[in-house]
């Protein structure tokens, strides 16, 4: 889940900005703004709720920018990252990564297929909007989120012990709220129940980020 700028708009407009500032979540948008960098890319969605343009000739304008490598699948793991979790901490957004690896690992597909794929052909292949995919990456990301997704794509490649103790989904309760077509944590957790899954919050992530890890003997389809 990104920042609720709505949230941050209405405080400032009120004069409730040291209110915001003395929560969780007030002290995690000022850490992120202070630390994040500078943005990579200025992408917007078209009417399909997709970034039209490829994710290569992105990673091309990113590499060019920093004057070094950067591949598609980093740049696709920041923005989910950014997309996801915008403001949250270096630990958390560590564990979103890891998942996803696991995630990927499990379906036997590419890190950037899992992160692009979505059901509808004119946004496979693409970053866009979650509906409709298994993770959301409409947002561009910053320089922070790179390097988080760089460091853990290599101790992931390097067999560095995994974090989430095999992950393989996340949802934070709170944005049920604010996803259009979302229906509940209760529908979903029972749906993935049946898959095989169960709820587990992990250390250093806020009690509102559940991650989901496989039942033992429980494989993927």
């Amino acid at each position: 889940m990104a920042i609720d700028w709505k949230l941050w708009g209405s405080a400032l407009a009120l004069g409730g900005v040291a209110a915001l500032l003395g929560t969780e979540q007030g002290k995690a948008l000022v850490a992120d703004l202070t630390r994040r960098g500078k943005k990579l890319t200025e992408t917007k969605l078209d009417a399909d709720g997709k970034i039209p343009v490829p994710p290569t000739e992105l990673a091309r304008a990113v590499s060019a920018s920093l004057g070094r490598p950067v591949t598609a699948t980093a740049l696709a793991l920041a923005r989910m990252l950014r997309s996801e979790e915008g403001s949250a901490s270096v630990t958390v957004k560590r564990l979103l990564a890891w998942v996803a690896l696991n995630d990927a690992a499990e379906l036997r597909w590419t890190l950037l297929k899992t992160l692009t794929y979505s059901t509808v052909a004119t946004r496979n292949g693409l970053f866009g909007k979650q509906i409709s995919r298994r993770y959301s990456t409409a947002q561009d990301p910053y320089e922070n989120d790179l390097a988080i997704a760089e460091n853990v794509i290599a101790d992931h490649a390097a067999g560095s012990p995994d974090p989430t103790g095999g992950a393989v989904k996340f949802v934070n309760k709170s944005a049920f709220s604010s996803q259009p077509g979302a229906s509940s944590y209760a529908a979903v957790a029972a749906k993935w129940a049946k898959d095989g899954l169960q709820p587990t919050v992990l250390p250093g992530a806020p009690a509102n980020l559940v991650f989901f890890r496989r039942v033992r003997g429980q494989l993927v389809s």
